[in-house]
């Protein structure tokens, strides 16, 4: 029987974590595991609504759009417990301890029998088309065309410290 195949979207940050990672996955053989790197934003949307289940195991970062992302396309969805993520105030069905490995693989094979019961009801969050229409309502415009727009820089000011 083989190996459930696991693709890590996103580019990599300023440290080498992703060429160590890389050199790792080829080092062990994984040939299940694929790092894709960065994507455009509709084949990030493609890959989540095709997605058997969401991964989010960080140990550190704040709230990921990727996991507001995941909710929007409809993906079965499991995180990491951090402060960060338990903000969503989901069932705890969802969440792991980032540090047991053999908890997040049973988590994964439930979530790829009973992909439902992993699924966030997408209602209880806004869609990004929402959130943008709040946010230009709040601030007084109609249109995103009707956002002053502001140059990075001005020949009379002078940055000071």
């Amino acid at each position: 029987m083989g190996s459930t195949p696991v693709t890590i979207v996103g580019g990599p940050d300023k440290t080498n974590e992703f060429d160590v990672l890389s050199s790792d996955i080829a080092r062990r053989g994984l040939v299940n595991l694929r790092m894709e790197g960065a994507l455009d934003r509709k084949e990030v949307y493609d890959r989540l609504r095709q997605a058997a289940v969401f991964v989010n195991c960080s140990i550190h970062e704040g709230m990921s759009n990727s996991v507001l992302e995941a909710i929007q396309c409809g993906a079965p969805l499991l995180l990491s417990d951090i402060d960060a993520n338990r903000d969503l105030q989901l069932p705890d069905v969802h969440y792991f301890d980032p540090n047991n490995g053999a908890q997040l693989a049973d988590l994964i094979k439930k979530a790829l029998l009973e992909p439902e019961s992993f699924t966030v009801n997408r209602s209880l969050f806004p869609d990004w088309d929402e959130v943008v229409e709040t946010i230009l309502t709040k601030i007084g415009v109609s249109n995103d065309n009707d956002i002053p727009r502001v140059r990075n820089c001005d020949s009379n000011k002078v940055a000071t410290a």
